[in-house]
């Protein structure tokens, strides 16, 4: 059968190493026998076109990755059910990261035994086209559950009860009795998971078949792949070992500014049994004196003293030194701190007695540990900050490739996505990315949330041991400000509406819509789920509204039922968002229309709010969205009117317009292409040559209006 996940049939290899479940063979009803083939696996069937549209070898007779022999298909199948490997087929023979991310798509919420035995009942039934949110599909929707349930009750059931296939039995009758008591009641629930975990299927093969195809890999670093996903992925993973690599570095710096910390605390001890004190200060003299230090440390000495209580200080960072550090060094400054006692018991002795050559030996050996550890301190001080300076110019660089990065995914693929949504409502094909998208969103939260808590820790490590260099400015303070708006722009901007609402709508009349916040999940706003209202403005005041960031208090032009709900999280797609199922609009307030201005040709929009906090309240995000420009009419016969103004305004709106503004002419081809788009929409065939002239010669009354404009 051929469906939009390809053409399947029943798979039969053996077992399958990589997700460890024996493989099913498909025999004729008639032929309960299992019989193993084993064939050469160089030997391929006939090269057929899959669902992907590629060329692959049909019917394998051994699964290559795996090395494993499978099941003969019978003569009873037919050569047509036999030639497309199945997308199941083609995700076992995924390899490292994609066969993982496989794995991962499936939990007790839908085990992956299930997909693995019902594979071709799945991707022969499943339907990825039905809109699970429209209330008309309910019924659809309800009765594919519970056809699944039966199969796989059969399934379970037919099994034979050999060791090998004992516990998978078990976990199909298992995973029925689960589904009957999970989602008999709320089948959509279900239908939304196996459908995402398709879609991963689907999206993956197709990654890796770009690979292939493409060979455009370059790196390290930020360089371009012709596979635009893959590309993305590729920068995605750059940036996210480049964010360990400064965690790394981050620790580092923190082990060797508490190691200082001790040495300077040893160095303090012995400054007590000499016969001056040497201080930070005496130490910067002498280095200054020498030109040991450079000016930059010097300085950076000079504010260790100016600003630190060195034994509160001290005595606060030793506690904060880990325990494992502190075991490493812990004999050995034992060691030296019992040395230094016995030094200062014996000077304490010998300088109540007449200066002999013993009390002199005893006052150099001390003075030379001084400056043993004197020349530790300032070797410590260069080097911490060395690893400060390098930690800076490592944060901005990942911040400036996160700033390009974000940009692409926001206003290139993004705009993108919500552009051929619009083009849907006149009709055009809409091959949905937006799981894609909330992918590339994620990680880039991830990284930009990480890269944030490193910059404020290097902050607060700067504020424990000043070491400011003179003349070079304080950057973490800028880096904090420049990672926080990374980070407001991706939340505000991934608040999106996945299901517009209708743009010619009927007052009183029972309408839908959905939105989703694609890192809601990530930054974890669904421990406490944020609540949305809808209301209804003008186009003025969504112009208004784009001016201001905000809306007045009780600012709407129309009242609508229903309007409030809560965002809920769906684990098993990792999706944040909420369905309004029963908005209705009860009233509209008009505004006063001019000249030959008709209630058809003003534009609405629905205006979609929340307020939530991230980081235990730390940031507080104010969002909302619009959604497309909505007609509002009272009567059946304004709908033609209303469809012209939305259709118009569908086809010709410019990214990043004035809401909702349009171009007044348009050249007669583009006019056409959407006249085109709609009646293919329609009647699943496009205009012909004959019907676009005859349309043009009756919109413009003459035989030659190729050029013209038409308002």
């Amino acid at each position: 059968m051929e469906n939009n996940l390809g053409k399947t049939t029943p798979s039969s290899p053996d077992r399958d190493s990589n997700f460890n479940l024996p493989i099913l063979s498909s025999r004729a009803q008639h032929d309960k026998r299992v019989e193993l083939e084993e064939v050469n696996p160089h030997l391929r069937g006939g090269r057929v076109e899959n669902h992907l549209g590629k060329t692959t070898p049909s019917s394998p007779d051994r699964d290559s990755n795996l090395g494993l022999p499978v099941l003969s298909r019978q003569a009873c199948c037919s050569e047509s059910e036999g030639n497309s490997m199945s997308l199941w087929t083609k995700a076992q023979q995924l390899q490292g990261d994609a066969l993982k991310k496989v794995r991962a798509v499936y939990g007790e919420h839908f085990p992956i035994e299930v997909r693995h035995f019902m594979a071709a009942w799945i991707e022969e039934n499943m339907c990825m086209d039905i809109d699970p949110e429209n209330p008309h599909n309910e019924q659809f929707v309800a009765n594919l559950v519970g056809s699944l349930i039966q199969e796989l009750e059969t399934k379970a059931n037919s099994m034979m009860n050999t060791d090998d296939l004992f516990l998978a039995r078990l976990r199909l009758i298992e995973t029925a009795n689960n589904f009957k008591s999970r989602y008999s009641h709320n089948p959509l629930s279900l239908f939304r998971i196996i459908r995402h975990c398709l879609k991963t299927e689907m999206k993956l093969v197709q990654e890796v078949d770009n690979v292939c195809v493409n060979k455009g890999i370059v790196g390290p670093g930020l360089g371009l792949l012709p596979d635009s996903n893959a590309e993305i992925a590729q920068q995605l993973d750059f940036l996210s070992r480049h964010t360990q690599e400064t965690g790394g570095d981050l620790r580092k710096m923190e082990q060797e500014q508490e190691a200082f910390a001790l040495q300077y605390h040893e160095c303090t001890k012995l400054n007590e049994v000499t016969p001056e004190c040497v201080t930070l200060e005496c130490i910067f003299t002498e280095r200054e004196r020498a030109e040991l230090l450079m000016p930059i440390q010097a300085n950076a000495i000079y504010h260790i003293l100016r600003d630190v209580d060195q034994w509160s200080y001290l005595d606060e960072l030793v506690d904060r030194v880990s325990k494992a550090e502190r075991d490493r060094h812990m004999d050995k400054l034992k060691e030296r701190r019992q040395r230094q006692n016995q030094d200062k018991t014996h000077l304490q002795h010998v300088q109540t007695l007449p200066q002999n050559q013993q009390n002199l030996e005893v006052e150099t050996k001390l003075r030379r540990q001084k400056e043993m550890f004197e020349q530790m301190l300032n070797q410590k001080v260069s080097g911490l900050m060395q690893l400060r300076l390098t930690l800076v110019d490592k944060l901005k660089d990942t911040i400036t490739h996160l700033n390009t990065l974000q940009s692409r995914v926001l206003d290139d693929e993004l705009i993108r996505w919500k552009r051929e949504q619009q083009l849907q409502g006149n009709g055009a094909q809409f091959p949905s990315n937006l799981d894609n998208i909330q992918e590339w969103c994620e990680s880039l939260a991830e990284i930009i949330w990480l890269n944030r808590q490193q910059i404020k820790e290097a902050d607060r490590l700067k504020l424990k041991l000043a070491l400011d260099p003179p003349g070079v400015a304080d950057m973490l303070p800028s880096l904090n400000s420049q990672i926080t708006q990374l980070l407001s722009s991706l939340v505000t901007s991934t608040f999106i509406i996945e299901k517009q609402p209708p743009q010619v709508m009927k007052t009183n009349t029972r309408f839908t819509s959905t939105v989703r916040l694609l890192v809601g999940g990530k930054l974890n706003v669904h421990m406490t789920p944020p609540q949305v209202k809808v209301t209804i403005i003008s186009e003025n005041q969504a112009n208004a509204l784009l001016k201001n960031d905000k809306m007045a208090k009780g600012d709407a032009s129309g009242e609508i039922l229903n309007n409030t709900g809560t965002m809920e999280y769906h684990q098993a797609t990792r999706q944040l968002s909420v369905s309004f199922r029963n908005m209705q609009l009860k009233k509209i307030k008009r505004a006063e229309k001019k000249g030959t201005e008709s209630v058809m040709d003003e534009k609405f929009s629905l205006l979609f709010q929340s307020q939530f906090s991230v980081g235990g309240g730390e940031l507080v995000f104010q969002v909302w969205t619009l959604s497309l420009p909505v007609v509002v009419i009272v009567h059946g016969n304004q709908e033609p009117h209303a469809w012209a103004t939305v259709t118009w305004d569908n086809a010709f709106a410019e990214p990043g317009r004035i809401p909702f503004a349009v171009p007044d002419k348009v050249a007669w081809q583009e006019v056409a292409n959407a006249l085109n788009m709609k009646f293919k929409a329609a009647t699943g065939r496009s205009l012909t040559d004959d019907n676009l002239r005859f349309l043009g010669e009756k919109a413009f009354r003459c035989a030659h209006f190729e050029t013209y404009i038409l308002d």
